[in-house]
This record gives structure tokens, sequence and C-alpha cells, in this order.
């Protein structure tokens, strides 16, 4: 059933790409660097671009790599980002294709001390309550989710 599950999924999304097409004008040069980066994922290069802020270098990057996995150059994007607003801009970027027809699956990834709701983070049980017991539940998941898998396969062999 999984396997059936992401060939389907798969199925949507590679069609939702060969409909995408670039949400804005092109600006000076940036017609460009879409052809640059296309090219060069089809190649399997590397590619260093800089260029000023505002000059729309994650829409440019963004979309000729899932116009790529939409013609079978690639299957996962992995877009890393230093700063929270990069990251802000990327992720806006991706929901601005979803809005387009962009059937892809999102995943943003945040570092813990981004997410603690505390003033200081101290993740050290004897100071911070939220820590106190992390590894007990930490762990009864994994059990939780192992005893489930071993079920599971136990099902599928019988």
């Amino acid at each position: 059933k999984w396997t059936d599950f992401q060939f389907a999924w798969r199925k949507i999304r590679q069609t939702s790409i060969q409909t995408l097409e670039f949400p804005f004008p092109y600006r000076e040069g940036q017609y460009k660097l879409v052809g640059d980066v296309y090219r060069t994922i089809h190649r399997k290069k590397i590619l260093f671009i800089q260029a000023p802020t505002g000059t729309g270098k994650t829409i440019s990057t963004l979309f000729p790599a899932i116009r790529a996995v939409g013609e079978n150059l690639g299957d996962k994007i992995f877009y890393l980002t230093a700063k929270t607003i990069t990251r802000t801009v990327a992720k806006d970027t991706c929901d601005l294709l979803k809005a387009k027809g962009y059937r892809g699956k999102v995943i943003v990834l945040t570092a813990k001390e981004k997410m603690c709701p505390c003033e200081e983070m101290d993740c050290n049980p004897s100071n911070c309550l939220r820590a106190k017991g992390h590894y007990d539940r930490v762990n009864y998941m994994q059990i939780s989710l192992s005893v489930i898998i071993i079920m599971c396969l136990t099902r599928m062999c019988i």
C-alpha cells in the first residue's frame, strides 16, 4: 500500500509540475539565471551565485529545480538557509508555487534554539521544566514505534 501511495503521489506531483509556469514577469538577469540553474542540474554540476538582495534569487533557483524534478532529473530538493528570513522567503516561494498549482511536499526544519519558548535556552533537566523527562518521553516513543513496526512486519510476513 505504501508503494501504491508513493507512486500515486509522485504522479500527482509530476503532473502538477508539467503545467507550472514562472509566476512573475522576468526581471533583468532572472531568465538567464533560471536557465543556468536548470542546465547546472541537468549536467550534474555545481553553480555558485552571487547577487544583491531583491534580485529574485530564491524563485530563480527553486523554480528550475522543481521543473527539473518534473523532468525526472531529480526527486528531492534541499534548500538550506543560514538565517530565518531566508528560510521564510524560501517557504513563501514554495507556498506561492503551490498557489499556482504545484503539488510538492515542503518540510521546514528549524533549530531547537529557534523553537524554544523559554527566554533563555538551557536544555538541562535541572534548569528547564520542559527538558525534564525529555529522554524518558523520547525513549517511550521509540519503543512504541518499534513495537508498531514489528507488529506490521509480522502481519505482512503471515
